[in-house]
């Protein structure tokens, strides 16, 4: 199986309208980025940070502002999704303190170590287990000793008693954050469709079997979940 084409989801209509969706969930997303702070705030004052499927660079702004003498490389396969993160970071004057690589993994140097690696919202797009843990696989390989990995999923058990009512509420919130389809079964169809969707367990036994002997489960909401592991 191939690497998925980002181009068939995140295209320019996707980049133009992303931060205006996620201001509609301004909340979880606050939140989320207040706990990845407090997470990663003992690394060192120099640290290298490795966002992974940076989208338009949220997570980055928010950490730049924290610690300014941090630096970054925002790796996104979208081109258009990484124009608007080139242009973010030139609005807060972070430009200087971010390289801009679109591509993969594979196009990090080998060589090139990190203090933390993020991957939000990402791996879940990877059908394939095998490429999923590869990918688990690749940005442990890149962490240096003692560093983070932080990686946020939609992750739950399909299967349990539990998730059709979950994704209810799902439904309820992908309503608010603006997304067209009104019927949420069709919305739930869709992401059964295009993404994996693992239960927790799951997706802390590919973090184990890359080296993480202990993630953990720092932030849940509705079905977003995210871990923070350390090498």
């Amino acid at each position: 199986m191939t690497q998925p084409d980002p181009s068939r989801f995140f295209d320019q209509k996707i980049a133009d309208n992303y931060d205006v969706q996620a201001d509609n969930l301004k909340a979880i997303g606050d939140n989320l980025h207040l706990l990845i702070g407090l997470v990663l705030q003992d690394l060192p004052d120099d640290a290298r940070i490795l966002c992974v499927g940076a989208g338009t660079g949220t997570e980055i702004v928010h950490l730049a502002a924290l610690h300014p003498n941090w630096r970054f490389v925002a790796l996104e396969p979208s081109p258009e999704m990484l124009a608007k993160c080139r242009e973010k970071m030139e609005k807060h004057g972070f430009d200087e303190r971010c390289r801009h690589v679109n591509g993969f993994l594979k196009d990090i140097a080998p060589g090139e170590s990190f203090d933390a690696v993020l991957c939000l919202l990402v791996t879940q797009f990877m059908l394939d287990p095998e490429e999923r843990q590869a990918m688990f696989d690749g940005m442990a390989r890149r962490l240096r000793a003692g560093g983070y990995l932080i990686n946020a999923e939609i992750s739950y058990d399909v299967r349990s008693a539990a998730f059709d009512a979950m994704a209810q509420k799902w439904g309820a919130m992908r309503k608010k954050s603006g997304a067209t389809k009104d019927d949420t079964a069709q919305i739930i169809a869709m992401m059964l469709k295009h993404v994996a969707v693992a239960p927790p367990a799951a997706i802390e036994a590919m973090l184990k079997k890359s080296g993480f002997a202990m993630p953990i489960l720092f932030f849940q909401s509705l079905f977003i979940h995210a871990w923070y592991s350390q090498k």
